[in-house]
């Protein structure tokens, strides 16, 4: 299908080319700047480009993705879209344009998203016991009871998926 979505604009830039696109772009900057700790994420900036016309623009502070980025930012673009078409009522009406859009949205949830969300989360409970973290820290971050949290630690397969050593890098799948 084809994506009809541009009312919502996610930029990811590095740092090198981020504040030259702030000044170029930027009528009225929000900003959320994430620091805990030594952990530094990334600079995130909800700007107002025009009318009905918001922009995100993150900051990311490593070289670590390569030209997947570009499908990545699409497809994390299509959770706001998806969020406004539907909140909006936009898609409250049939036709052939209406189902297009929404099988757009569906295909980059679920077919995009949800594998690589699902090997980054299996990637990161392996990095955390690795890293000396226990049953209780797991579950205090994914906000669930202890045993929850070590029943989806144990289920995780012996080894990676294809998704989990893509979000180590090792695979560009």
């Amino acid at each position: 299908p084809v994506s009809l979505k541009r009312r919502t604009a996610l930029v990811i830039l590095p740092p090198t080319l981020y504040s030259s696109a702030y000044t170029m772009k930027t009528s009225k900057p929000y900003a959320l700047e994430y620091r805990e700790g030594r952990m530094t994420r990334p600079d995130i900036r909800f700007i107002e480009t025009g009318p009905e016309a918001p922009a995100v623009v993150i900051s990311l502070q490593g070289q670590h993705f390569g030209p997947e980025a570009a499908g990545m930012v699409d497809w994390f673009d299509t959770i706001l879209w998806a969020l406004d078409r539907l909140r909006s009522g936009d898609w409250d009406t049939s036709s052939p344009e209406t189902v297009s859009e929404i099988d757009t949205a569906i295909t980059h949830l679920v077919h995009r998203l949800e594998p690589r969300l699902e090997g980054l989360t299996a990637a990161l409970i392996r990095a955390h016991y690795a890293a000396g973290g226990s049953h209780g820290q797991l579950a205090t971050a994914m906000d669930v009871s202890r045993s929850t949290a070590q029943s989806r630690a144990v289920r995780l397969p012996e080894e990676p998926s294809i998704w989990e050593t893509w979000a180590r890098g090792e695979s560009t799948t």
